[in-house]
Formats: C-alpha cells, sequence, structure tokens
C-alpha cells in the first residue's frame, strides 16, 4: 500500500554508519517529508492535528536505529501507527513513575501489566514481565501468566508469538512461579498457531505426553476453559497427537452459556436481571429527581454545548493520546499511564469527563478528590468490560433454578454448582491509588484545556469547540481549615444553566439498589453486584489467604431479603418533604429555612463595639454552619426519596459488604435501613406472612416499645396499652396528618405509624390472625456492647443490668446508670459544689444515654462531653452558659458511674488496652481472628503526604505507612472494635441458623428483623447463639494469636516489649460466676 524502500534504504545506512552527518540529515529530511505525504491522508481524518505524525517519524527513527532485525521494519510501521491510530493519549508529565503507591509496589506492577494486556500492548506486558519486577512469588502471579498467555493465544497481529511465550515461560521459572497445566496448553495453542514444522509437532507431542504422565484430567481442563482460540487450536494439536482414537472436538465454557431460561428464570426474574445487568454494564443509571421541574426552553442551549464539548474532547483526547503513546514507547520508564487509558472505548473516557463535569458544585470539589473519582470511574468500567455475559447469564439461570429447587441449601453452594472453577478469583486486581489519580489528572487536565463556555451571563451563543472561550472548569486554591487545597472550580454561568435544564440524578450503580437477587458471595473476590466491582471489605482489601466461608454465607443471608417500598408513607413523607419539610420528624427542610441572625446594636463605647462585632462574626459563623448541615441533610433526603419513589412499584435486592470489623452494612448508602426512624420505616419485606396468635401479638408489642411510653414494663403491660390506645392508633392510620396526630408523639413517629396502619388493617380483616403482614418486626439488644463485656467476664451485676439474666421486666440500663450519676451529684452538692447544685432536677436518662451507649464502643471523655452538652442545650429551663462546665462534670460521673456496675467489663477493657498499646509500640499492628473465621486488621498508621506536580496545579496525596502504626489511635480502638467484631459473629450465627429454619432476617447490627410470626423462634435463636459465641475461650484465643504471630521462632517485637506482653498474657481478667445459660431463659435479652 505504501512505498517504504526510500525509508527502508536510509535507514540500513544509518544502522551501518556509511553516510556522514550531513548527509544523514539530507537524506532523513527528504524521507521525513515523504512519509509524512503518505501518512497524512490516513491519519487526517481521524487525527485533528497532521503534526501528530512528525512525532510518529521520530519515534520510528528511533526504533529502526537500535533495530538489529532491518526487515521488520515495515512491521513497526503498522504496529506503531496504522494498528494502534485511534489509539493514544495520555497524562502530564511525571516523574518517579516506578515508585509504588498505596497498595505495594506488587499490585503496583501488576495493575501496569494487565492495563498493557488489556489495552493491546502485549510486546510492553511480557517485556515488564520479564524484568522480574515482581519480587514474589504469590499465587496470583500465575493467574497473571496465564491471563498474559491468554490474550497472546488470541491476538492476531503478532508475528513473534513463539518468542513472547518463551519469555513468559523464561520469566516464571525466574519468579519460581511453577507452571500449570494450563499454561502448558496455551504453549501448545502458539506453537500450533506459529509452527507446522516437525520439531513443533515433537514438542507438542512432548507436552502431551508430559500431561498425561501426570494423570492431569484433559476434559476437565478443556471445559474449564472460556477462550474458544484455545480449545480449537488445542483440539487440532490433540487429533494430530492421537491419532488412533481421536476425540470429538472439546467443548469451551461457551457450551456453559447455553443452558439458561427455564420457568424459574423467565417473567418478573428475568426482566429484573436484564434489567439490572444492562444497568451495571453503563455503570450508571438516570433516577427522576422528585423535586425539580425541567425548564424546557434551555434545555436545547446545555444539548447543544454538551454535543461540542464531547466533540472537543474526543478528538484531543485521541490527539494527546496518540503523542505521549509515542513518548512512552521510546521510554517505557515514564508515562507508564499510557495503557490505563487504552483500556477503554474513547467515548467511554468522555462520558466519565462530561460526567464529571456536570456533577461538579457551584462551590467546586478538592481537586485531589476529582481526579481519584474520575481514576475509580475508568476502573470501574475497565471490570465490568472484562465480564463474560453470556456465561454470567447462563451461571445466573441455573442459580435461580437450582434455589427453586433446593431452598434451604446454602447460596454459595448453589451458585458453584459443585464445579471448583466458580470460586476462582478474577487476575484482575484492584488498582493502586496511584494509577486511579494519574488517570484523573490526565482528564482533568483535558476538561481544564479543552472546555470553554461563553463569556456572556446568559449563556446566548454556545461557542464552537475549536473557538477559545471563558474556561467551563479552572483550578484555583481555597483555605479549608488550616489547611490550602486545590480545587477544581466550574464556570458559574454553566452550574446555572445546568440546574435550570436538569430533571433527572445520574448515580453509579453501586449507588442504587438491585433490581434482581445479588450475585452470591463465594469469595472475599466475587459476589454482590453481578459485574460491576464490589469490596468484600469496605476501603480495605480483604486478605485473600482468608477462609471466610461462613462470613460469606452470612452476607448472602441478608443480602437475599427481597423488599418493596412502603408506599403509603413514602407519599406522606413526600408531600412533607415538598411543603417544607418537618425537623422533628426528620424530614429535613431546605437550607433557605434556616433561622436569621438578630441584628446586633453597635454601642458608642469602643470596648462594646468590638465585643459587639465579634458577637456578630460568632453568630455569622454559626449560621453558616447550621445553612451546611441543614443543606447536606436535605441533599441526602432528596437523593433517598428520588430513589425511594424511582423504586416505589419494584421489588429490589440490598446487597451487603463488610467494614474492616466484620459488622455487616448494604452497599447502596442513600436508600437503606441502617439510617433513622423516618429511612426504616420505607422497607417492608416483598413475602408477606400470616400472624397467627403470637404475629398478632408480637405486631401489638412492637408497636408500642416504637412509642417508648412503656420502656421498663412487661410485655403483657404493653399488650394491654395497645388495647387501650386502639382508637388512637387506628386514628393516626385512618388520617395520619389530619387526625388527631397521635403518632407524632412517640419516640419513633414514623415506624409507629406504618405499624398502626398494619395493626389496623389486620383488626378490620376477617380474621385477624390470618392477616398477611410484610411489615418487618424489629428485637433489639439492651446495650449490646455491655452485654458482650458483661458475657465474656461473666460479671453478675453487669449482667442483671443489661438482661442476661431473667427477670419479669426489662432492665434499663440507663436509668440504673442515671441514678448512679445522680447519686453522685447530691454528695457533690450537698457538699457545695456549684455545678453539681444548678444540675439539680436535670439528670435523666435522656441525658446519659448516649453516652453510656457509646462509652463501649470507645467514645472518649471529650466526645461524651459533648454528646452531654447537647442533651443539655435542648433541655427548656436549663441556663445555657453553665453547659459547658456541666456537661464536663457530668461525663466524670458517668463514667464513673459505669465502672461501679461493670466492674468486669472495666478490667478487660483496660487489659486489652494495654496489649495494644504494648504492640504498637514494639512497631508491630493489632490483628485478630474473629469466631467465624475472619482476620481483622486495624488500620490506623501515620500518614504522610507527597506531592505532585501536574500542569493544572499542586497537589498532594495522603498514605499510610504500614511501618508506623498509631499508637494513640490503635489502643483506644482495640476494645471497641473488638466486641464489634464479637457483636457482628452473633450477628451472622443467627443469620445462618435462621436462614436454616427457613427464617426471613435481616438486621442493623444488634437490631434483628424478621415477619411477626417468626419473632418467637428468632428470640430462640438469638439467645442460644450469643450462648454458643460465649462458650468459646474468646479472650484466650485472642492470646494464642498473639502468641503465634508476634512471640513465636520469628519474634516480631524489641524484648522488652516481648517481655511486657508475655506478662499480660498471663494476667487474662478472671471471670465471674454469672451462669452463660440464664440467657436462654431471659425474655428480654433482645426486645
Amino acid at each position: 500500500m505504501y512505498k517504504f524502500s526510500h525509508l527502508k534504504f536510509y535507514c540500513k545506512c544509518l544502522q551501518r554508519e556509511t553516510f556522514n552527518g550531513i548527509l544523514k540529515k539530507r537524506k532523513l529530511t527528504w524521507c521525513k517529508r515523504r512519509y509524512l505525504h503518505h501518512t497524512s491522508s490516513v491519519m487526517s481524518y481521524q487525527q485533528p492535528r497532521v503534526e501528530s505524525s512528525e512525532v510518529l517519524f521520530d519515534d520510528l527513527m528511533f526504533k529502526y536505529s537500535e533495530s538489529k532485525d532491518v526487515g521488520k521494519f515495515p512491521d513497526i510501521l503498522v504496529e506503531s501507527e496504522l494498528v494502534k491510530d485511534d489509539d493514544k493519549i495520555t497524562n502530564k508529565k511525571q516523574t518517579n513513575e516506578g515508585e509504588s503507591g498505596v497498595g505495594g509496589e506488587w499490585e503496583y506492577h501488576h495493575n501496569y501489566i494487565e492495563a498493557c494486556i488489556s489495552s493491546g500492548f502485549l510486546v510492553e506486558a511480557v517485556k515488564a514481565l520479564s524484568q522480574n519486577s515482581i519480587a514474589n512469588s504469590h499465587g496470583t502471579d500465575l493467574q497473571l501468566c496465564e491471563f498474559v498467555l491468554s490474550k497472546l493465544v488470541e491476538a492476531t497481529n503478532i508475528s513473534n508469538k513463539k518468542v513472547l511465550m518463551t519469555k513468559i515461560l523464561t520469566s516464571m521459572e525466574e519468579m519460581e512461579i511453577q507452571v500449570s497445566n494450563l499454561c502448558r496448553l496455551y504453549q501448545v495453542a502458539i506453537i500450533q498457531q506459529t509452527s507446522r514444522s516437525k520439531a513443533a509437532q515433537t514438542e507438542i507431542h512432548k507436552i502431551f505426553t508430559n500431561l498425561q504422565s501426570s494423570g492431569t484430567d484433559m476434559n476437565k481442563l478443556f471445559v474449564t476453559s472460556s477462550s474458544p482460540a484455545l480449545v480449537q487450536h488445542v483440539n487440532r494439536a490433540w487429533k494430530s497427537f492421537n491419532r488412533d482414537d481421536p476425540r470429538p472436538p472439546l467443548a469451551t465454557a461457551d457450551k456453559r452459556q447455553q443452558d439458561g431460561g427455564g420457568p424459574e428464570f423467565d417473567g418478573e426474574v428475568r426482566r429484573g436481571f436484564e434489567e439490572q445487568l444492562a444497568a451495571e454494564t453503563r455503570c450508571s443509571l438516570e433516577i427522576e429527581n422528585v423535586m425539580r421541574p425541567m425548564k424546557k426552553g434551555k434545555r436545547r442551549k446545555a444539548d447543544d454545548l454538551h454535543r461540542k464539548w464531547n466533540f472537543s474532547l474526543l478528538c484531543h483526547f485521541r490527539q494527546r493520546r496518540f503523542e505521549l503513546t509515542e513518548r512512552w514507547r521510546r521510554d517505557e520508564r515514564r508515562l507508564r499511564v499510557v495503557p490505563f487509558l487504552h483500556i477503554l472505548p474513547d467515548d467511554r473516557y468522555v462520558e466519565i469527563m462530561m460526567n464529571t463535569m456536570k456533577s461538579l458544585p457551584l462551590a467546586g470539589a478538592i481537586t485531589s478528590h476529582v481526579c481519584m473519582q474520575m481514576g475509580d470511574a475508568v476502573y470501574r468500567s475497565w471490570v465490568v468490560n472484562q465480564a463474560d455475559r453470556a456465561l454470567l447469564t447462563s451461571q445466573y439461570a441455573r442459580f435461580v433454578r437450582a434455589q427453586a429447587e433446593r431452598p434451604h441449601e446454602r447460596a454459595r453452594e448453589l451458585w458453584c454448582g459443585g464445579d471448583e472453577t466458580m470460586t476462582t478469583s478474577s487476575t484482575l486486581l484492584p488498582w493502586n491509588h496511584k494509577w486511579q489519580f494519574r488517570v484523573g489528572v490526565a482528564l482533568l487536565e483535558l476538561m481544564v484545556a479543552q472546555l470553554t463556555i461563553g463569556d456572556d451571563t446568559t449563556i446566548g451563543e454556545v461557542p464552537t469547540a475549536y473557538f477559545r472561550h471563558t474556561p467551563a472548569v479552572f483550578n484555583s486554591y481555597k483555605p479549608w481549615g488550616k489547611r490550602v487545597y486545590s480545587m477544581t472550580i466550574p464556570h458559574p454561568n454553566y452550574v446555572r444553566l445546568s440546574c435550570d435544564v436538569t430533571n433527572n440524578f445520574t448515580f453509579n450503580s453501586d449507588l442504587l439498589p438491585m433490581m434482581s437477587p445479588a450475585k452470591p458471595w463465594v469469595s472475599a473476590t466475587s459476589g454482590g453486584f453481578l459485574i460491576y466491582p464490589t469490596q468484600f471489605v469496605r476501603k480495605f482489601n480483604a486478605v485473600r489467604g482468608d477462609d471466610v466461608t461462613r462470613v460469606c454465607d452470612a452476607l448472602n443471608v441478608v443480602s437475599s431479603v427481597a423488599w418493596n417500598v412502603n408506599k403509603p408513607v413514602l407519599d406522606i413523607q413526600l408531600e412533607m418533604f415538598r411543603n417544607g419539610g418537618n425537623s422533628a420528624l426528620g424530614i429535613p427542610p431546605p437550607k433557605s429555612s434556616a433561622p436569621v441572625p438578630a441584628m446586633v446594636r453597635l454601642s458608642n463605647k469602643m470596648e462594646d463595639s468590638l465585643r459587639l462585632k465579634l458577637e456578630e462574626r460568632r453568630q455569622q459563623t454559626d449560621l453558616k454552619k447550621v445553612e451546611s448541615e441543614m443543606y447536606s441533610l436535605y441533599c441526602n433526603a432528596l437523593f433517598k426519596f428520588s430513589i425511594a419513589n424511582y423504586c416505589r412499584d419494584r421489588t429490589f435486592w440490598l446487597p451487603h459488604s463488610l467494614d474492616f470489623r466484620g459488622r455487616v452494612y448494604p452497599i447502596p448508602p442513600h436508600f437503606n435501613y441502617m439510617g433513622g426512624d423516618e429511612n426504616r420505616v420505607l422497607f417492608k419485606f416483598r413475602d408477606s406472612k400470616e400472624l397467627g396468635e403470637e404475629g398478632l401479638k408480637w405486631l401489638k408489642i412492637h408497636l408500642v416499645n416504637l412509642t417508648d411510653m412503656k420502656k421498663g414494663e412487661s410485655n403483657e403491660t404493653r399488650l394491654q396499652f395497645a388495647d387501650e390506645m386502639i382508637d388512637e392508633i387506628m386514628d393516626s392510620a385512618d388520617w395520619p396528618l389530619e387526625g388527631r396526630r397521635w403518632w407524632m408523639k412517640c419516640d419513633e413517629p414514623w415506624q409507629t405509624l406504618a405499624a398502626c396502619m398494619e395493626l389496623t388493617h389486620a383488626l378490620r380483616s376477617r380474621d385477624p390472625t390470618k392477616y398477611r403482614s410484610a411489615l418487618a418486626i424489629y428485637q433489639d439488644g439492651s446495650c449490646n456492647g455491655l452485654q458482650h463485656y458483661a458475657a465474656m467476664g461473666r460479671d453478675v451485676i453487669g449482667a442483671q443490668q443489661v438482661n442476661l439474666s431473667p427477670a419479669d421486666k426489662p432492665q434499663d440500663i440507663y436509668s440504673g446508670v442515671a441514678a448512679n450519676v445522680e447519686s453522685f451529684r447530691k454528695e457533690d452538692a450537698a457538699r457545695g459544689h456549684e455545678i453539681a447544685q444548678i444540675l439539680d432536677g436535670m439528670v435523666t436518662r435522656k441525658v446519659v444515654k448516649q453516652t453510656v451507649m457509646t462509652t463501649v464502643y470507645g467514645v472518649t471523655r471529650f466526645g461524651g462531653g459533648q454528646q452531654i452538652h447537647r442533651q443539655l442545650l435542648d433541655m427548656d429551663h436549663f441556663p445555657p452558659e453553665h453547659a459547658r462546665q456541666a456537661a464536663n462534670y457530668l461525663v466524670l460521673l458517668v463514667f464513673r458511674g459505669l465502672d461501679v456496675m461493670f466492674t468486669g467489663a472495666s478490667e478487660i477493657k483496660k487489659w486489652l488496652q494495654e496489649i495494644a498499646e504494648t504492640i504498637t509500640k514494639g512497631g508491630e499492628t493489632v490483628d485478630w481472628i474473629t469466631p467465624l473465621g475472619l482476620h481483622v486488621v486495624q488500620p490506623y498508621y501515620k500518614t504522610s503526604t507527597q506531592r505532585v506536580d501536574s500542569n493544572i496545579s499542586r497537589m498532594t496525596m495522603s498514605k499510610y505507612d504500614v511501618r508506623r502504626p498509631n499508637v494513640m489511635k490503635q489502643r483506644n480502638a482495640f476494645p471497641p472494635n473488638f466486641v464489634h467484631s464479637l457483636d457482628a459473629a452473633h450477628m451472622m450465627m443467627t443469620a445462618l441458623e435462621c436462614e436454616k429454619q427457613g427464617i426471613t432476617f435481616s438486621a442493623v447490627h444488634d437490631c434483628y428483623w424478621t415477619h411477626a410470626s417468626d419473632v418467637d423462634a428468632m428470640n430462640a435463636i438469638c439467645r442460644q447463639q450469643f450462648v454458643q459465641l460465649h462458650s468459646q475461650a474468646i479472650l484466650e484465643d485472642l492470646v494464642d494469636h498473639l502468641t503465634r504471630r508476634l512471640l513465636h521462632d520469628d519474634n516480631k517485637l524489641p524484648p522488652a516489649h516481648s517481655q511486657k506482653l508475655r506478662q499480660l498474657f498471663h494476667k487474662i481478667p478472671q471471670r465471674g460466676t454469672f451462669d452463660l445459660n440464664q440467657v436462654n431463659h431471659s425474655t428480654y435479652f433482645f426486645c
């Protein structure tokens, strides 16, 4: 097609050094002119600037002058320009690209090689692999090598496949990675592709002979492969090897894809699955805003502007990537971010940039956060693109059928179906934070350089893509507290235009509930959403070596619950929200209703004027803070109501994940039942059950519990109260906003209203016991953290206070602490203590409740004082000028009262803190294994900052130094985190047993939900699992684990710290005499 003879001739001369410098320059200039003449017609329709060809020519000269194989020059040219013509761009000029980031050097290089493979730079991937940059031998290294070989088999534009394959196998040998059978099959396929010689056939026969002699099941290897190219060439080689008894062509995993459908996977289930898969493939979904009507007159202007921005970004994206790709090819040690800019279609990068631009607030966002968000969006889109959708559909169909046939079997086992390959994790590792940041910087630089907007405030004529106007987004610096941050700020005109025309919210797929049952967790790297990347442990990567089978099963139980929206309550909340909100009922008003500060009258005296000015400034600061909080709450409610309105006529599911302690959380953040009363009320079970006699009783008790009017009374008294208040209950159900509104006076008003409606429907039905209820009835632990402390220490007095012991009425720990605090206050008041006298009659259960509740979870005296301070300010008759002193005084009495009531808990807490302090001062972090096998590592380290310079601004990145644990945080957080891991284990054990008995189960930490008819059964299971959990030697197991890790052969601590730790291990707090089996007979253990 092109004549390269002149170019080849002069490059040969360059290699042989037969020309002097002047002649070389003349001839190359002429040759360069001819080359540009040939390439300009090819590149001009795709690249906005033909000058990029010049960069390409210089790069070709550099490559070819160093090449020893002159005959391969045309291949170099085709590979560099024609094949990769519209796949080029990169990042800013950066230094020290080879440094590892937050995730460690192994993950850093692993990500780079994966990006090279995915973007088609196989030669560069093999080169990076052969440089032995991955020092240690990990299991994922083998998967990475298999990944490279698989892409090598599928590649059609590489001529030296065998050479690259040899390099990979040599690298595996150098890294001491054992070559797997699958690697051998890839080796056979590559040899079969590249050569038909007798030597090649001999080599293939030798590989097959070795595989057979090792007892390998060839059929299993072939069937578990999903590469058609591999099976095609291996089948061909196998027939040649085994001519006497040739087997029929072997099937790939594509055969399994045909196994779909069936009655269980048709209709609503399939529609929900296809809708969810389509949303995750797009990586986002638009949800209608329940508040803002769109101004259609300005829609055309915004569409025109966005369309031209799209075209401009696409053109300049390709141009910039093209130039920097060639620079990267010349020196692969620099600009290593280039492969990450090739892994997606070009329009997907543009879409990410446009979505970021549309989502920027008027005040701007911190630049480093914007970069990380865009880099994370690229990573998630890449993972989604790697998914095999046909195989997933087939597997999901089989899972749904198996679940219908065997409903009591574990979801994890049903998903795997006995196939071990279903539990293997993908080779795709989460990206190192540095890669995400660099990709985001590359895209942000392009946005700042190319997005422009008209100068006029009304945005009259939309500028063209190539005419320079005011930047639509720019970078500046802004003080934030004691630091100055680089900010990315959109043009105010664009923000106004966007607000006028935006009627929808665009949410990422992981921010929304699923429209189909969640993919079961089968390992720490596979589960949750269908194809959208999901973290097993939030913010921190799970340790791949952990046996988390039971944890996965428990997550699958709570993730499998199908939900519906409580539409009558949603309609009432929406009406209230649209009419200005109601702070007392948890419906936030807009910030425009924030209080206006009182006018400050200035005085003629200088001292008074300064004081009044300071007072005015303080009021303005407080007002700004209040407005900011109100706006935040309003936006959160707007997202919640918009998503709830979208789900109002749908069945949905909430996939769950863990925090590092093992506590379970729904992944969608805006719409879930982890919030307050106004959030929980919106959720109802999809499946309903008949109430029965016991269910009707528990529905009434649940309603009274929500009112908090009979907190310390027995269940019989509560039932009697419900019957007495039946008129108020029905009035609330029939006329929630027009009637007497009794439900608004309750402690949990919205859930009280839902219970009133449910009970009213049941009582008005033909037979209340036959009424099918879908309302979730919950049982809450009595200060659950102290329950675990009392059980670990077998504390008799503590067990009585938190309802571990049987009693006729529930014990209220908060009232008990308040009584102790009041007695201490009276003693101080009698001695003339001024603050104690002021607090006369002010020490109530409500004042101390939050502090008591959070003390077990690590609240400090300062934090407890802040909590009490807020409660005192809310009291009508307390003098606000004494609130701070009174709070600091009361928090000391609360801690003192708790120490008196829970001596065992105090001893255990201090013991755990001393262990943590000793370990961290020795340079190690605190870790432990939960009763369900989850390895917990406290992620508290000292941070350092790294300055990053780019073309747009100077930024800083924070990173953890895992060699320097934060002693104070590790020490203070260990007791509450340890107890959190125990209550998470208790919840998971209860969930697993409920699933075994066919009971629907969900939970908010220590608050367990089920149908009214199953409350008795769930209560029994809850008590049994608590006894089973604490029958284990929990503290002794902790000591054994830390001894094995820190004090055995490879002593990791300095001698002094090792000695002190051994002494602490021999001082395990002694247990009391409480009989743990009494919990099985405690009616109010959870109530």
